[in-house]
């Protein structure tokens, strides 16, 4: 069985989203870096002049996805928080219980604070032509063609919108396949390389049944036991020696036993 047949559906979704949410890391920073630099040139300086003064003296606020210097950097600071995940995806794919806590953790905090960020837009008009609708009913028509020439492009704005709402989605995802993973395959993640994993019903039943059709080794055979005969009393009795003709002859003296004649 290969390391993808054998690592769970539900774990490979898991660490899936997790490379994501490092891509919409990426993405974030992107559009903050793109923000800083537009707004470090001359005419973003104007803009923010006009903006404020028309703030001041109507009470338009600013619109949301035009930010500031301390928005763009909000985004690279969210986005460099989800880079991580690019180091835990692959972590969680070989089943470390803690790269999958850090996930959790991890996508808590960013789904969070990319929520904050959200529902901080929210409260102001989303988008340029929001921001001009206001100042048309309020009779103030000659400073929009003023706020046109000096707005930056349409896709900065964009792109945080879409950058934003990606992270959040994302990053809720991650940490409900995480969850989902921890109650339907507690057993998969370890502690570490070295902690075995438990034996599934399969292997057990396999186990059991090379036990069984194993041909058991017959035991040794016992040793010889020694003859009454072989020993008396310490002392090995006398064998008798073969003669010429086949026949055996006793090996002890028999001439006393013999009766002796009138010459002896």
């Amino acid at each position: 069985m290969s390391e993808t047949e054998a690592t769970p559906r539900s774990v490979r979704v898991a660490a899936l989203l997790a490379l994501a949410g490092a891509l919409t890391g990426v993405l974030l920073i992107v559009a903050g870096f793109a923000d800083l630099h537009w707004w470090g040139t001359p005419t973003a300086g104007q803009l923010i002049r006009l903006m404020e003064r028309i703030d001041v003296e109507l009470g338009v606020p600013q619109p949301a996805l035009l930010r500031h210097g301390a928005g763009a950097v909000e985004l690279i600071v969210v986005g460099a928080a989800c880079l991580p995940y690019a180091i835990l995806a692959p972590l969680i794919l070989k089943g470390r219980r803690w790269a999958r806590t850090a996930g959790l953790a991890l996508g808590l905090v960013t789904f969070l604070v990319g929520m904050a960020g959200i529902g901080a837009d929210a409260t102001q008009p989303h988008v340029l032509k929001s921001y001009l609708q206001v100042l048309a009913s309020a009779g103030e028509s000659e400073m929009i063609p003023q706020v046109r020439a000096l707005v930056n492009p349409a896709w900065y704005g964009w792109l945080e919108d879409v950058a934003q709402g990606l992270q959040a989605l994302v990053s809720l995802a991650t940490v409900l396949a995480l969850t989902a993973t921890a109650v339907m395959h507690p057993h998969f993640f370890t502690a570490g390389k070295a902690t075995p994993q438990v034996p599934d019903e399969w292997t057990a039943a396999i186990s059991r049944i090379r036990e069984q059709n194993a041909t058991p080794e017959p035991p040794p055979p016992p040793p010889a036991a020694p003859s009454p005969d072989d020993t008396t009393s310490g002392r090995s009795t006398p064998t008798a020696k073969p003669a010429a003709g086949g026949s055996r002859e006793p090996a002890y003296d028999t001439s006393m036993y013999r009766r002796k004649t009138p010459d002896e």
